[in-house]
């Protein structure tokens, strides 16, 4: 690459000291020598020729080197290049101070040195390099300025604008014309995003030339040319100049549009929150015990990761997982996740799937992508033998271990129609005695402390409480044929009805029905069946009736109802049939209920 050629004209009426200064300045390569032997002469080359640095004499006829001194730094077009004198050893000071007056950067003395004047010119030469390379890198920033998309702006430390770019004028709807070195703070910046008058002394943006620093406004304001109160987004910085001067660059951006991103973003976000608690809504309505669950988990969550001192963004996360961590479970047929009873091993295969079909619902979505991760490995264990990644100790997420304990000491302390609740105590117990096998030790041992006095007697049992919930509920206890409770249901209903109270419990023996079928055929004696129970029903309005052993009825009552059951027995004449009746009575405890042994004896 050619070097750059810096121009210097040595002005001296002496040719021979000329050719001097010409012969020493060929050694340097990046030198392009031009001289004059006056002041007159000196100043025509100058109309023509662009020059870098002069080297002046000061005792020259006609005009001395003062006189050019002074002609050079007056005039626009000369007043920037430096001056060096040339003076003779024998002045005084006073010479020299006279030289410095009239605009001189320097002086040399006669005669002149080889080595110290290369040495002052290649010191001279760095000086203008630096020069050029700051003019260079400025006129980048300016081309760099007008190609972004912010607004951009350059003043000076007094706040008077000396550059400003295209899109910034855009914004503000001025003209350069109309800004130019006046103070940009009265124009755009006078006013804080209140509407209140702000002083330029007191402006973030124009006082950080004082801290000397960066000044950063996240949520700030600029006011246009029509009056209009822009929210933008500001930052100044100090910089240096050519002119060796501070600068502030103040960069701005208008946030009009973010904020109609961000407004639009929200709004699609609360349309997937929306849209997600619709399902997690369906779910509930589905399964009653999911509705209750879901929530005291999340409950459980909470108190569990603010005792082992998680942060609050990773608290509200694991609540949101915890609220969502059932969501696969809208995949679950009605059969398997309404079954009322302990799953048999294929359908607990398939209920395990809802994991998955939750963890890819969530993932959908990138601002549910972090609640997947938690709410997919809720069902590990410690020790590896969980699902669905049979993944152990510390490969399981922190704020899935969490959620492990509170998920099964929420399951622990509910009460389930195939089980009964445990104590709260009772759930610390096993939890404990599981640390280390399926929970966390760190979890397992904070979950001690902070779910110890925890108040859970609000939580409802499983037992259906709606019409909707009953008829879920036939699909597993009610007879198909006869529309009555089949024998499976007995224990629920002694259970959830009948505790620590004196039951009646009515067995109604039909003889015969083999007999009836073969005489009038299976369909006649399924409608006889249904119009039987259809009687019973209605003698015992409110009351359970089963139907066990095929051709058997049981009633169960809180009342001594044997008048009822003898107003049958017309009924079953009409019918050709015969009733015997067997009256039991039972008063249930609290414990050692043997349902099982109560139905063979009922059978």
């Amino acid at each position: 690459m050619k070097k750059h050629l810096y121009n210097i004209l040595c002005i001296d009426d002496v040719e021979d000291n000329l050719y001097a200064y010409e012969l020493i300045l060929s050694k340097i390569e990046e030198v392009k020598v031009f001289k004059a032997s006056s002041g007159n002469d000196a100043l025509k080359m100058l109309l023509r020729q662009e020059i870098d640095l002069i080297l002046l004499d000061i005792q020259m006829p006609e005009m001395d080197g003062y006189e050019v001194a002074k002609l050079l730094k007056s005039t626009h077009q000369t007043q920037h290049i430096p001056i060096v004198f040339i003076t003779a050893v024998f002045k005084s000071e006073e010479f020299i101070a006279k030289g410095f007056e009239v605009g001189a950067v320097d002086y040399l003395t006669k005669p002149l040195d080889d080595n110290l004047l290369i040495n002052r010119i290649y010191l001279y030469l760095s000086i203008f390099k630096q020069k050029r390379q700051a003019e260079e890198n400025l006129e980048l920033f300016y081309m760099i300025a007008q190609g972004i998309g912010d607004g951009l702006y350059v003043t000076n430390k007094n706040g008077i604008l000396e550059f400003i770019n295209d899109t910034a004028l855009d914004i503000l709807g001025y003209t350069q014309e109309e800004l130019s070195n006046l103070s940009i703070h009265e124009k755009i910046h006078a006013y804080d995003i209140r509407g209140h008058k702000v002083p330029q002394s007191e402006c973030p943006i124009h006082s950080v030339g004082l801290i000397n620093g960066v000044s950063r406004i996240d949520e700030d304001i600029v006011r246009t040319k029509n009056g209009t109160l822009l929210p933008v987004m500001s930052i100044s910085s100090i910089i240096q100049g050519s002119d060796h001067q501070p600068k502030i660059v103040t960069l701005f951006r208008d946030r009009t549009k973010d904020l109609e991103y961000k407004n639009l973003q929200k709004h699609i976000i609360d349309s997937k929150n929306e849209m997600l608690w619709m399902l997690i809504d369906a779910i509930d309505k589905r399964d009653p015990y999911t509705a209750g669950h879901t929530k005291r988990v999340a409950i459980y969550c909470e108190l569990i990761a603010k005792g082992m001192d998680y942060s609050k963004e990773d608290i509200d996360l694991l609540i949101d997982a915890a609220h969502l961590h059932d969501i696969g479970k809208i995949s679950t047929p009605d059969v398997i996740l309404l079954k009322p009873t302990h799953f048999e091993a294929d359908e607990y295969e398939i209920m395990k799937l809802h994991l998955q079909t939750g963890y890819e619902l969530l993932m959908q979505t990138d601002d549910y992508k972090e609640i997947a991760e938690v709410m997919r490995y809720h069902h590990e264990r410690c020790d590896g033998t969980g699902y669905p990644m049979g993944i152990s100790g510390d490969a399981i997420p922190p704020l899935a271990r969490i959620m492990m304990v509170a998920d099964a000491f929420d399951a622990m302390t509910t009460n389930r129609i195939y089980k009964k609740s445990k104590s709260v105590s009772e759930a610390l117990a096993e939890i404990k005695q599981c640390s280390g096998k399926q929970f966390h030790p760190e979890v397992a041992e904070t979950a001690q402390r902070v779910l110890k006095d925890i108040n859970i007697q609000q939580y409802h049992d499983q037992t259906p409480n709606t019409p909707i919930e009953e008829k879920r509920f036939a699909f597993f206890y009610h007879d198909r044929l006869t529309g009555s409770y089949n024998a499976e249901y007995l224990p629920v209903v002694l259970e959830s009805d009948y505790v620590d109270q004196k039951v009646y419990i009515y067995k109604l023996n039909t003889h015969k029905m083999n007999q009836y079928n073969r005489e009038h055929g299976w369909e006649a004696g399924n409608l006889l069946l249904k119009s039987l129970c259809n009687e019973i029903v209605k003698k015992f309005k409110h009351k359970h009736v089963f139907r066990i052993s095929g051709d058997d009825f049981l009633v169960i009552s809180k009342e001594n109802d044997i008048n009822e059951i003898l107003s049958l027995s017309a009924y079953l004449k009409k019918q050709a049939l015969y009733l015997e009746i067997s009256l039991a009575k039972y008063t249930l405890e609290k414990e050692d209920r043997d349902y099982s042994k109560l139905l063979l004896e009922l059978q």
